[in-house]
């Protein structure tokens, strides 16, 4: 794959990102403009699903759903902010990532702008994940805050017990566990590549 090629593939990755932060834009600007909402909605995941009986002995169980809770901009403004700062940052690794591979396709592996590069693409993924689990949690309290929960049921964040003898629903949300992986394996990799600058540094030295 040629330099022209690998560039041509990263632009358009960071072309779709910013599709998405415009699209997150626009739903801000309608948000601000005509004063009304959409309904917050959240998925949700529940220990005792509904079940639909199928002709013979086959069943549907029914655990996943989504929590929609009306008039409530302030959930909808946190949501469109922590997406924008997510689009952001993932532009920005993109960005790093783009110069890397284009330096990576020329041959020019040992070098300590490499090792920059890797570094701050680590540091940004690891900041995306950050961004995403501190809104999940201020979220989460806020919107269920909002919600007067029947004597059978009980609504939990996602990280709570369940409530014995009551129908528990969790707000379901999925730890970005794949970015953190690739903030780690970017810090590595950039420790990989300066030690082999040092060696060949050292190398260099002794002939």
């Amino acid at each position: 794959m040629g330099a022209r090629l690998i560039k041509r593939v990263v632009e358009l990755a960071i072309g779709l990102a910013a599709v998405a932060m415009l699209i997150v834009t626009v739903r801000g600007a309608a948000l601000l403009f005509t004063g009304t909402s959409s309904p917050a909605v959240w998925p949700v995941t529940t220990d005792s699903p509904a079940v639909e009986a199928l002709p013979g002995t086959a069943s549907i169980s029914w655990s996943h759903g989504s929590l929609a809770v009306a008039d409530q901009p302030w959930v909808q403004w946190s949501d469109l902010i922590a997406q924008c700062i997510t689009l952001g940052l993932a532009i920005w690794a993109l960005l790093f990532l783009r110069r890397l591979l284009v330096r990576f396709a020329h041959g020019e592996f040992l070098l300590a702008e490499n090792v920059t590069s890797l570094r701050r693409i680590g540091a940004v993924l690891l900041a995306s994940c950050a961004v995403s689990l501190v809104g999940a949690f201020l979220l989460q309290p806020l919107l269920l805050g909002q919600i007067d929960s029947p004597g059978t049921m009980v609504l939990h964040p996602s990280l709570s017990w369940g409530v014995p003898g009551k129908t528990n629903i969790w707000l379901d949300y999925e730890v970005p566990i794949g970015t953190a992986l690739l903030a780690g394996l970017a810090l590595l990799f950039a420790e990989a590549l300066k030690s082999g600058i040092a060696y060949r540094e050292d190398s260099e030295g002794v002939l």
